[in-house]
């Protein structure tokens, strides 16, 4: 039974990365769409609070967002190893117990996020004059967590074959639908904060329900049948350890971040605001990074899988020049138009939100190589099965971010935390490129790489 998907163990090694890398950024940046159409739409139809409230929320979101995702990302990689290895038959097997093993998870998730949704605010500092509004989010998007879920590991099974355009189009038609649905619940009935979550909610729903159409009509072969649904030890424990380990990378470096929130929180709303304006604005900067790191850890895995070191480790290099060359000229472009950004992104901002706002973008563009070097050694470590080492990694570059942002956002307000961020950003890459001399260069050239 023949798959028809991208077959990345031989042909042109840029074209294939950049074909792989291209869709998977255009639906970083729709992705992003989700949270700033919302964030655009609560600042100009419902408050100032609601929209540092949203802020506020989307820290702990992701959170939750990312763990789910991590548990997808991490089993792409299993797919991509079947895939390069033609085992088709595996790959099923591994998505039905991906499907019960992430949908459970993902469920408990959601309760101990809604069970525990108080304390974890209180525990952030949260403002009380957002408090509520914060909540009142969170617990809609608790709700439809389990849609997030499938989602993406939809599209992760679509990405581990070399098949990631189609997701534009998905997640095109799922962002035209919040927008639409954002704008009906906010701005003309009045649902506030909660109907921008609903929306987001619906939209994911959205999504998951056309991924499966055309998974379905043009690759029957990744679906499982009546015949794989068995929970095999070993597919079991394949899925839990590749899962659960990219989750804790994704969990540790968002939960690095809500710590980091916790001192910016501590400046009042209208640091909060300008926090929220500025990590909105980088985070569309970031989905080069992170769509660098998902494209060389499928063409490694896939490689891998077909016993092909020599150009798995070539498809890495060529990734790192290709994104550094993006990340000079995202930074240049970034550090110039911040104040505009800040602007838009916030509608008619304070003073303080535009100083605070502007300073953050500006030092934390200086040190944006780093993040983009940064992803492609996580893209690394994923595809040759060492998931182990991004979560190492995150810890210590979220230590000084956040020693850094705690001792001195007082004094220097946002333009500290962008300065820590960069200093933390060089710690990870010394720690990777460690790794990478002593261990995984020694792998793949001694045909030791698993």
């Amino acid at each position: 039974m023949m798959v028809h998907g991208l077959n990345m163990a031989e042909g042109n090694i840029k074209n294939q990365l950049i074909t792989i890398a291209v869709p998977l950024i255009i639906c970083d940046f729709i992705q992003q769409l989700y949270n700033t159409i919302d964030a655009i739409i609560i600042g100009r139809y419902v408050s100032d609070l609601a929209f540092a409230a949203l802020g506020m929320a989307g820290s702990l979101m992701n959170l939750f967002f990312f763990l789910v995702i991590g548990i997808c990302t991490g089993i792409s990689v299993i797919f991509a190893q079947f895939f390069g290895q033609k085992d088709y038959d595996s790959f099923r097997k591994e998505a039905f117990t991906a499907c019960v093993f992430g949908g459970a998870f993902t469920l408990l998730l959601s309760f101990f996020g809604m069970f525990f949704l108080e304390e974890m605010l209180h525990m952030l500092n949260t403002p009380t004059e957002i408090f509520h509004l914060a909540k009142e989010y969170l617990n809609v998007i608790l709700g439809g967590l389990l849609f997030t879920f499938f989602f993406n590991l939809e599209a992760a099974a679509l990405r581990a074959v070399g098949n990631t355009k189609v997701a534009v189009a998905v997640l095109f038609s799922s962002v035209a639908t919040n927008v639409a649905l954002a704008y009906l619940f906010v701005a003309h009935w009045g649902w506030g904060i909660s109907g921008a979550g609903m929306a987001t909610v619906i939209s994911h729903l959205i999504a998951g329900i056309l991924f499966f159409v055309y998974i379905k009509k043009y690759f029957p072969e990744l679906l499982w049948t009546r015949k794989d649904m068995a929970i095999d030890k070993s597919f079991f424990k394949l899925s839990f350890n590749y899962g659960m380990v990219t989750a804790l990378h994704q969990c540790s470096l968002y939960f690095g971040k809500i710590l980091v929130q916790g001192a910016v929180n501590t400046g009042g709303t209208h640091m909060i605001s300008a926090f929220t304006a500025g990590t909105r604005l980088e985070a569309f900067a970031n989905s080069f990074g992170s769509s660098g790191a998902a494209a060389v850890s499928i063409f490694v895995a896939q490689n891998l899988g077909a016993h092909n070191r020599e150009r798995a480790l070539q498809g890495f290099k060529k990734g790192m020049v290709l994104l550094l060359r993006f990340g000079v000229l995202i930074s240049v472009l970034m550090i110039a138009s911040a104040e505009q950004g800040i602007a838009y992104m916030i509608g008619t901002p304070s003073s303080s939100e535009l100083l605070n706002g502007v300073s953050y973008l500006r030092w934390v563009f200086l040190f944006y190589v780093f993040n983009y070097t940064g992803c492609i050694f996580v893209g690394l470590f994923r595809g040759t099965g060492m998931v182990s080492v991004p979560v190492i990694g995150t810890i210590l570059q979220m230590i000084p971010r956040i020693i850094i942002s705690y001792m001195f956002i007082e004094t220097y307000g946002l333009a500290i935390v962008g300065v820590g961020t960069g200093i933390g950003w060089i710690v990870i890459n010394v720690f990777q490129y460690a790794v990478y001399k002593k261990v995984v260069l020694e792998r793949m050239l001694t045909g030791l790489a698993s």
